[in-house]
């Protein structure tokens, strides 16, 4: 059987679906009634022909239920976990003030917001005041918290809240909520997703200790130089654009930009995904080829790059699957092996799902993945069966098949789904490597070079208002966005 690995990762997938999203005692019979159906089939083997297409369809069955077996003991895991978690944080003192102590895991700086990751977190019961008692008693947690505070109260945050940093402060939790009505926005699943239990607010920042992690430290400090740079060379509308798509940030751009990009199709240009790592990781890759030489050498350099690359965008779902994926690519062409993007994209997704099963319910995670399925699925299986060899015919195909999958994600998240979404696609994807080299020279020489910078902002504020004016032109034409709001919530009110 071909791509064994894509078999058992389609019975994983469904396994934790199964396992996170229906009541404990409706999945244990779903899944004791496949159990059963597998035994069946395995005791009437005697009565079947022996063939080909049998034993390859029983292996493709033991297969599914063996992936689907993990997968449920996954979920199950991970859904009683995050319970308990949450259980712990309401005996902590759920609405008042707490002391917590914890490791620094990411700090980022978004707009005017710190967003804080915490691990090994022990939180105090009930502080009345910041100025708390010694007599505390403690709860753990095994899951990362997100905080979030401003810059200006925390004062030398950018030396207290390092990576590795051992920190002691007084926040105030909250428990994430779920959608209480059908359509709402759903707190509890989109924080599982990233693998945080509850949030909270920095009242105070009050110890700072150990050593920090100094790789980092080096990518903070450079990710604040990149910020710096592109908001000094490409002007606020134009530097939160290339903050999106270098370094994986979206909360700099404003409301209306981004929703001009996701009503006119293009806004996967603003994720950090596998075309984006491609041209700087292959681009890197071709530079050691010719400089280091050696192809070990060469992929195992390139690979750091990217694995750094997709640390310092901020380890997106899509980021982490395109950097998997790229290893893959590399580990087969260094092994000689043959690369299947199938097996990749499996492998990946294994990889994900596995350190985060709630991750499956993320948008992001969903159109990335959709995507490249689409593309190494029916789209190659397409170019292949009709012998499709013109360039311009490919791109139709694939981006055929990109829209159709993407078109129940789309519509379940966004209520929206833009129809010119393809056409549009075709007039911008061919000035993406342009503008990708446009923000990467930006940040190469706009510490030494203003000229050069200067130059590469003009040439990518050209493209963007080229991408601007071509959006606001595609919504003005009829029945550019099918608004599917009504629909989904008829389909969640029946579910």
């Amino acid at each position: 059987m071909k791509r064994p690995l894509v078999v058992i990762t389609a019975g994983f997938v469904l396994g934790e679906v199964l396992a996170l999203c229906l009541q404990e005692a409706v999945y244990r019979i779903f899944f004791w009634f496949a159990g059963v159906l597998f035994l069946t089939v395995l005791a009437v083997r005697r009565f079947l022909s022996r063939s080909v297409m049998y034993r390859t369809l029983l292996l493709i069955f033991v297969f599914v239920f063996g992936g689907m077996t993990a997968g449920s003991f996954s979920g199950a895991r991970c859904r009683e976990q995050m319970e308990q978690e949450e259980k712990r944080i309401i005996q902590a003192g759920f609405g008042d003030v707490v002391q917590l102590t914890g490791q620094v895991v990411d700090v980022r700086e978004k707009s005017e917001k710190l967003e804080i990751i915490v691990n090994q977190v022990k939180v105090g019961k009930r502080v009345r005041n910041i100025a708390d008692p010694d007599d505390i008693r403690w709860l753990s947690l095994q899951y990362p918290v997100q905080l979030s505070g401003t810059p200006g109260d925390l004062e030398g945050w950018e030396e207290k809240l390092l990576p590795g940093k051992q920190v002691k402060m007084a926040c105030s939790f909250r428990l994430t909520e779920p959608a209480k009505n059908p359509g709402e926005f759903d707190a509890k699943l989109y924080y599982r997703s990233k693998g945080v239990v509850c949030t909270g607010y920095i009242k105070a920042l009050k110890e700072s200790s150990g050593a920090d992690q100094p790789f980092m430290r080096l990518i903070l400090w450079f990710r604040r130089y990149c910020s710096h740079v592109l908001e000094e060379y490409g002007g606020k509308e134009d530097s939160s654009i290339y903050k999106a798509m270098l370094l994986g940030d979206t909360s700099f751009m404003e409301t209306d930009t981004l929703d001009l990009y996701r009503s006119s199709g293009i806004a996967h240009l603003l994720a950090v995904s596998g075309q984006h790592l491609s041209l700087i990781g292959g681009g890197m890759y071709l530079l050691l080829r010719k400089t280091v030489g050696g192809f070990r050498a060469s992929g195992i350099i390139g690979g750091g790059f990217v694995i750094s690359y997709g640390i310092f965008t901020g380890s997106s779902g899509s980021a982490i699957r395109a950097v998997l994926m790229i290893c893959c690519l590399w580990l087969a062409a260094e092994r000689g092996r043959t690369y299947d993007s199938l097996s990749a994209l499996s492998f990946a997704a294994l990889g994900l799902l596995g350190n985060n099963p709630y991750l499956i319910f993320h948008s992001s995670f969903q159109l990335s993945f959709s995507a490249v399925l689409a593309i190494s699925g029916p789209g190659q299986w397409m170019i292949r069966e009709y012998n499709i060899g013109k360039n311009w015919e490919k791109t139709v195909v694939i981006s055929l098949w990109v829209q159709i999958f993407l078109l129940p994600v789309m519509a379940w998240h966004y209520y929206q789904y833009p129809l010119y979404g393809m056409f549009l696609n075709f007039l911008v994807l061919p000035l993406v490597p342009g503008l990708m080299i446009a923000g990467n020279m930006i940040l190469l020489t706009g510490g030494f070079l203003p000229l050069a910078a200067g130059t590469a902002a003009k040439v990518g504020h050209v493209i963007l208002g080229y991408y601007k004016w071509i959006c606001e032109g595609s919504l003005k034409l009829p029945g550019a966005v099918l608004h599917t709001r009504s629909v989904v919530l008829n389909f969640s009110a029946l579910m």
